[in-house]
């Protein structure tokens, strides 16, 4: 029982910081170049995958978390490209700082 309330606990901290990193994306991609913000986001523990991915329909961050019944890995998607930053976040549990920078044609997103 326990087990299932801290995977409960993990995604939600997951699903929180990834529609905040998106928004904030959104946000800053349609308020143009040179806009930029910086957010802080919890990232649960059992933290495996940060990244971003895109195909022919569009670009998505994607999370993974280590839960009791295996890797949970969710796609979260973004209506604006978005883009790995140079300085990419670490895989580690904890707060972190997150930069979004709108450029000509995508936000990148880096480590705050």
């Amino acid at each position: 029982y326990s087990g299932g309330i801290k995977d409960r606990m993990k995604i939600t901290q997951m699903t929180n910081c990834a529609n905040k990193i998106v928004s904030t994306a959104e946000s800053v991609f349609y308020s143009g170049k040179p806009s930029r913000a910086t957010i802080t986001c919890q990232l649960p523990e059992s933290i495996q995958e940060i990244s971003i991915k895109s195909d022919s329909s569009g670009y998505y961050l994607v999370i993974a978390i280590q839960t009791s019944t295996g890797l949970t890995r969710t796609a979260f998607p973004s209506n604006v490209p978005i883009s790995e930053g140079s300085e990419w976040l670490t895989i580690s549990s904890g707060v972190k700082k997150i930069k979004l920078e709108a450029l000509e044609d995508k936000v990148e997103i880096s480590a705050g």
